[in-house]
């Protein structure tokens, strides 16, 4: 009967578990029906405001200004001038492009920098890249080990308009969730040491590798193309693996700790039953003794008035 009980116990905590998970998909998914519903009464809104809130996001000062910056070979080299709100759209333009591996940041810069530099051309923003040469690291939780160390690294630059200024910003999602100067950039990547910045310099846009950045090009070069895709397919499936891994220990971490909080509210229900026996069977053993302390003491007493046979 006791393997019954138990074996009924273990059954309705599983039962518990998994309506708590049934009910956190509930919750999710009310979640998202009330987001989608805040979209339709935005929409309905808009309207009545005669707005297309489907095109809010293209509702921004798209406006390009050619300036110009000097290369490594003395040379002014055209650069696109643009608005903090288009700086900011691109940006996530870039971070979202899904055939480049940001998140494998040990190598491949020269390839990044050349794709995100071609979507920039798309939306008609010349960018040009910068080079930094040195005794380079960058923690990030994208590499096993932590962090991340080259003796090089390049990305693309566009400048921002800030007042009457004009201000270097770096796109590089591998290591930024956002535009930022080229001074930050620099600076995450050597602790803030200018001593640990050998070179530093600018280029045009089809330039590829540190050893080429002298190269007078006009256009992107057909092999520095090919090595591009080639690379980051190379790459991307490095990356997808590692996302497998991180997904397969979340999901082993979730798992342990339902394990455990199962185990635990096992243990409870397990404790609080057998206590209730133990209270249960004191209390049986308790009134059985008085019962039969009672028949005694009526034996007893019988016995002492029952009349003498002689």
């Amino acid at each position: 009967e006791n393997v019954k009980l138990l074996l009924a116990l273990f059954l309705l905590t599983l039962n518990i578990a998994f309506v708590h998970a049934n009910d956190v998909d509930q919750e999710l998914n009310q979640a998202i029906s009330g987001v989608i519903q805040g979209f339709a009464e935005v929409e309905q809104v808009g309207e009545i405001a005669g707005v297309d809130c489907g095109n809010l996001q293209y509702d921004i000062d798209r406006t390009v200004e050619q300036t110009y910056i000097e290369d490594i070979n003395s040379r002014e080299i055209g650069i696109s001038s643009i608005t903090p709100e288009y700086a900011e759209y691109l940006f996530t333009m870039v971070a979202n492009m899904e055939e480049v591996p940001f998140m494998y940041p040990e190598d491949g810069c020269y390839a990044r920098a050349h794709a995100m530099s071609r979507l920039l051309d798309g939306e008609g923003v010349e960018s040009v890249k910068v080079f930094v040469e040195g005794d380079l690291r960058v923690e990030t939780d994208n590499s096993p080990k932590g962090y991340v160390s080259w003796w090089y690294h390049v990305a693309p630059v566009v400048r921002v308009r800030d007042g009457e200024n004009f201000v270097n910003m770096v796109f590089d999602p591998s290591i930024f969730d956002r535009p930022v100067p080229v001074e930050e950039w620099v600076a995450i990547q050597t602790n803030r040491d200018p001593a640990r910045v050998d070179n530093l310099y600018y280029t045009e846009r089809f330039n590829y590798t540190p050893n080429r950045t002298r190269d007078d090009y006009d256009d992107y070069q057909d092999r520095d193309l090919e090595d591009m895709n080639y690379t980051m397919q190379g790459y991307l499936e490095v990356q997808n693996n590692r996302i497998t891994r991180r997904i397969q220990e979340r999901n082993e971490t979730i798992n342990n700790r339902l394990n455990e909080e199962v185990d635990q509210r096992m243990d409870a229900i397990i404790e609080s039953r057998l206590q209730d026996i133990r209270r249960d069977n004191e209390q049986r053993i308790n009134e059985e003794m008085e019962a039969d302390l009672r028949r005694m003491n009526e034996n007893f007493e019988i016995e002492n008035v029952r009349p003498n046979s002689r």
